[in-house]
């Protein structure tokens, strides 16, 4: 009797949650189109953290797994030349 609605909780929250990742990492490729984050980009991330309520560690690794790709993704993985 309590593990439909227990289950149906866990499962929206985390819906939720995955929505906020979502608009974090939406806002932080926004904040990379020139290939770096400045001070003012990064005081509008770190407002949009608090406000999404997520961790400051988890707000950083984001910023640095969107870096990392869009690095890769300008250069060859094979020869290193850019693309």
């Amino acid at each position: 009797m309590v593990a439909i609605p227990t289950g149906l909780l866990a499962s929206s929250f985390a819906e939720q949650l995955r929505k906020r990742r979502e608009v974090f990492h939406e806002a932080v490729l926004h904040s990379l189109i020139d290939g770096h984050v400045d001070e003012e980009e990064r005081a509008h991330l770190e407002a949009l953290r608090v406000e999404l309520g997520l961790s400051a560690a988890e707000a950083n690794q984001a910023i640095k797994v969107m870096t990392n790709k869009r690095v890769h993704s300008q250069y060859c993985r094979h020869c290193g030349h850019k693309l």
